[in-house]
Order: C-alpha cells, then sequence, then structure tokens
C-alpha cells in the first residue's frame, strides 16, 4: 500500500497493531472485502520526516487478495482526503519485475522511436524553408549530431535519419566535410565498445570554398567529457572590412579519469536502484531514464566545475598561480571600499570610499 498514514506511537508493537488496523479499515470497511486476513504489515525503508512509506501487507492466500487489488480504484471515489490518496498494488517477484520492466522499455523504445521520427521531420522542414530563404547567396554551415548513419562513413548500415541526410544535401547541393580529403578521422563517437560516426558538418557551396581543413578527435586526446568526439573545423574567410581585426579565443582542453567518472556513476545508479526495490515502488521505464539522467548531470557537472575551476553551488575554486597574497589582500580591500561606498549615507562618506577603492583599483592595474 502507498501513501498510507504512518503511526506515531513510541511502542512498535503498538505502531503495528495501528498500522494493522488501519489496513483492515481499507480492506474491509472501504473496499468491503471480507475473504482477506492480514498475516503481516510492515513499512519499507527508513522514516524520513514529512514522507509516508510504502507498506509492505502480506495477506493469507485466498480470493480475498485478488478482489481487494481489482477494488483498489474504488478508494479514489471517497470522500475522505487521506483515503483518496491510498494506492494499492502487488508486490511482484525478481522474475516478474525483469519481465515488467523488459515489456516497458519496449513500449518505452517505440514510442521514443515514434517521438524521434515526428521530430526530426519537424526538423527537416525548419531547415528546408531557412534554406529557400538563403537562396545559397550567403554562407551556410550545419553541424550537429544528426543520429543518422550514412552507410560509408562508420561501421554501421545507413539507416532512415542517414537517407534524410543524404536527401539533405543533394537537394541543397551541401558539401559534407566528414568525407572530405582535407579532413582526418570518421569516428564521432566513441564509448566503451560501440562506434559509429553521427556527427556532421554540412556547408554550402559559398563556404566550402574557405574551407582548409577539419579534424576529429577519434581517441579523445583533447576532450573526453562526452561520448562523442570533438571536431574541429578551419575556415580561411576574408572579412568586408579590412581594417577590422579578428579576435581569436584561446582554446583549452581539458582531459579527465573517465573510469572514476564512470564507477562513481555505477554506484550512485546501484545505490537509488536498491533503494527504489527496498521500498517496493514500482518503476516505468521514463523514471529509471530520468534517474540515469540525473546522476550523468551532476557528476559531470562537479568534474567540469573541478576541471575548468569555476565557482558554482558550493565549490571551491583554486586560485590562478599568478594570485599572490598581496594581490589577494588587494582584492580583498577594493571589495571592502565598494561595498562600504554603497552603505555610506552622506555625499563626503560616499566621496571617501570611492577615492580609496579608485586608487587601491589603479595600484592593482600598475
Amino acid at each position: 500500500m502507498f501513501n498510507v498514514p504512518e503511526s506515531n506511537k513510541d511502542d512498535s508493537m503498538e505502531r503495528v497493531h495501528e498500522n494493522t488496523e488501519i489496513c483492515s479499515e481499507v480492506l474491509k470497511e472501504r473496499l468491503k472485502v471480507e475473504e482477506v486476513e492480514i498475516e503481516q504489515v510492515y513499512h519499507l525503508g527508513r522514516r524520513q520526516e514529512g514522507k509516508m512509506r510504502p507498506l509492505t501487507v502480506k495477506l493469507t492466500r485466498g480470493r480475498g487478495t485478488w478482489e481487494a487489488l481489482k477494488k483498489a480504484k474504488q478508494l479514489k471515489k471517497e470522500s475522505e482526503d487521506w483515503i483518496k490518496q491510498v494506492g494499492i498494488a502487488p508486490d511482484l517477484t525478481k522474475r516478474e519485475r525483469e519481465e515488467q520492466n523488459k515489456k516497458l522499455k519496449g513500449e518505452f523504445q517505440e514510442k521514443r522511436r515514434q517521438g524521434d521520427n515526428e521530430r526530426n521531420e519537424k526538423i527537416m522542414k525548419i531547415l528546408e524553408e531557412g534554406m529557400e530563404s538563403l537562396q545559397n547567396k550567403q554562407r551556410v554551415i550545419l553541424l550537429g549530431d544528426f543520429n543518422g548513419h550514412l552507410g560509408y562513413l562508420g561501421p554501421q548500415k545507413i539507416n532512415k535519419n542517414g537517407r534524410n541526410v543524404i536527401h539533405f544535401i543533394e537537394k541543397w547541393n551541401m558539401s559534407l566535410l566528414n568525407g572530405d580529403l582535407n579532413c582526418e578521422g570518421e569516428i564521432t563517437r566513441r564509448q566503451e565498445n560501440t562506434e559509429s560516426t553521427i556527427n556532421f558538418v554540412l556547408v554550402n557551396q559559398v563556404l566550402h570554398k574557405s574551407f582548409e581543413y577539419m579534424s576529429i578527435d577519434e581517441n579523445k586526446e583533447k576532450y573526453e567529457l562526452s561520448g562523442h568526439c570533438l571536431l574541429e573545423v578551419n575556415f580561411n574567410i576574408d572579412t568586408v572590412d579590412p581594417k577590422r581585426k579578428d579576435e581569436f579565443t584561446k582554446v583549452e582542453y581539458y582531459e579527465t579519469n573517465c573510469d572514476n567518472l564512470k564507477a562513481q556513476y555505477l554506484k550512485n545508479m546501484r545505490e537509488d536502484t536498491e533503494d527504489l526495490n527496498r521500498r517496493g515502488v514500482p518503476v516505468k521505464m521514463e523514471e529509471y531514464e530520468n534517474l540515469m539522467r540525473k546522476n550523468v548531470d551532476k557528476i559531470l557537472k562537479k568534474e567540469n566545475i573541478r576541471k575548468v575551476k569555476k565557482y558554482d553551488n558550493g565549490y571551491k575554486v583554486e586560485d590562478p598561480p599568478w594570485i599572490t597574497g598581496e594581490i589577494r589582500q588587494g582584492l580583498k580591500l577594493r571589495k571592502h571600499y565598494n561595498r562600504e561606498k554603497r552603505k555610506a549615507r552622506e555625499d563626503r562618506e560616499k566621496e571617501k570610499y570611492e577615492y580609496l577603492y579608485q586608487s587601491r583599483r589603479k595600484k592593482s592595474n600598475n
């Protein structure tokens, strides 16, 4: 049973007695199941403030068990709020849970395939409209995870998404840079023992004239925080204004130990799954996927913060190597003067802290 109010008695025997009385009321008085006898009642999981734990109710064998399950929906029609929230579900065996999960997984995958097809059709429609408006007069680049196998790049056979990509390339006279002679590498996704080519870079003929080379980091030597490999493309594009100076941003790569992250992820998933099984909560495939996504996001976010040294959600930042004690003290004083200036009420006091702040700022810049 779910959402059954828990007893607040201190004595364990009194709690069991009160829980048994509540279950008896639900089964015999509310559902009118006569041929049922309660053999044992106990909660699953640890007690938490504000949470109602699932209640396992063992009944003697008989018709009453199945009758209670059939009539369980009638509780929604009750007038009292607490009884409306009560749910009843059978306690599945390990084999039954595996079969149920397998069935739910198949249904989920089929729904996802249908959803992917609808989404891909919408995306292609938007791309078609965009290409028509540009009329091949501007530079166009399309890149990302197309989730398609072309058949001649990567080990997989061609699939529906791959055919859509090829059709789009032919219709709009695009160039696939992955297949260009100046492209180094082929595999764009590598995870555990699987590899594929599903990330593509498409350009129109206007931009292809400026293309120099493309490289795919197949072995994840530069970046390995994702199952997808890093793609780098270089173009030599002349600026319209000869006086304009292009600004280039320094690119930094961060490597990490994927084995440690994988071990942490598996540990978290194992603990969460064991907790769900311990509480006897029936979990659908969509909820498992959300649980997986939550654990992946949590681990990668923490690792990313650790690598790029950004402050977020309570993580301590390591100072850059050029930060000395004197510089740190100067920054602290600047913050102090700026804070006092905002708090000051008189103009004279504001001018004083403004002067101190600017003096400290000039000293730091020098």
